[in-house]
């Protein structure tokens, strides 16, 4: 596929500052190449959300690139999702865990021969709901419990920065850990069990390189979930390195479940995704087959993220 014009979505202080230089490298890149760009940018969320779909809406674009962060490419994935709209990436963020999933580099102008080399892959999201009204898509993981509330610690923290920022929040969160009540239907079979965590994965990836779901396929259309059970301080200790590894589901105290839909109750726990706050539970998770057209290399392997 030939993309001729880009919107070019931005946060310029994404990265410490650096997405606004990938953002300027990247356009030299197009402008060589005779793309046209379009540069947008939102004053928050919301406004970057609006302004991205309202130019899908009324622009003649063949892309929406992102550059920011995975919150960021969050925005761009729910603007474009079920539209003819293809989304391409330029990772400039903290944890960069979309990018990681695909392969993408994180050198903005290869991230940019990326997107000019036209190949796109039609992938998955994940749709989070509740009875209150909330509804948003994600790209990599939902979830509730321990690593929910490490995300909910990592944003608040100003040090250290990148990935390091969630291994020391999930430090920091081992010393109060301890399970939750949980009721979780896996297309339409109950559970009712004590968790530490629920992992609901369209990708692999979460907090900056953690493998908690390292079977996830982003093209099969099911989730995989990794459930880690009830289990002392010390045995979690223990175990924190296979998050790195790929080799969490390899654990007795681990049960790994594949779904398309996904119920979660966990009384006074947030559900996470993407690296935002997203909702209360109980919360529904669904997985929306090849929703979105995604600029991927050509040499994606969905049955090889973690090894790669």
């Amino acid at each position: 596929m030939t993309f001729n014009r880009v919107a070019l979505l931005s946060n310029p202080n994404s990265g410490r500052g650096l997405a606004g230089i990938a953002a300027a490298e990247a356009s030299r890149v197009f402008a060589r190449s005779g793309v046209s760009v379009l540069n947008l940018q939102g004053a928050n969320e919301q406004a970057a959300l609006k302004l991205a779909q309202d130019t899908i809406d009324s622009a003649d674009i063949d892309a929406l690139v992102v550059c920011g962060g995975d919150g960021l490419i969050n925005v761009g994935i729910n603007a474009v999702a079920g539209t003819n709209v293809s989304l391409g990436l330029l990772p400039a963020g903290t944890g960069n865990d979309h990018a990681r999933a695909f392969g993408i580099p994180t050198f903005p102008t290869r991230a940019a021969e990326v997107i000019l080399a036209g190949h796109t892959t039609a992938v998955d999201v994940g749709r989070a709901s509740n009875e209150q009204g909330f509804s948003r898509l994600f790209g990599t993981i939902g979830c509730l419990g321990f690593d929910s509330l490490v995300t909910q610690r990592a944003e608040k923290m100003r040090w250290p920065k990148g990935q390091y920022r969630y291994s020391m929040a999930a430090a920091r969160e081992l010393m109060a850990f301890r399970a939750h009540p949980c009721e979780m239907i896996l297309d339409g079979v109950h559970y009712s069990l004590p968790v530490s965590l629920v992992a609901v994965g369209n990708t692999p990836f979460y907090g900056g390189g953690m493998a908690m779901c390292p079977h996830a396929d982003p093209t099969d259309g099911l989730f995989d979930i990794t459930v880690l059970h009830d289990m002392g301080r010390i045995q979690a200790v223990r175990r924190f390195h296979k998050v790195f590894t790929g080799d969490v589901t390899t654990d007795d105290m681990v049960d790994a479940f594949s779904a398309r839909v996904v119920e979660l109750h966990m009384p006074g726990i947030r559900s996470y995704a993407d690296g935002e706050q997203f909702c209360d539970t109980p919360v529904r998770f669904e997985c929306l087959s090849g929703h979105v057209q995604l600029i991927t290399p050509a040499d994606f392997d969905p049955a090889n993220i973690v090894n790669r």
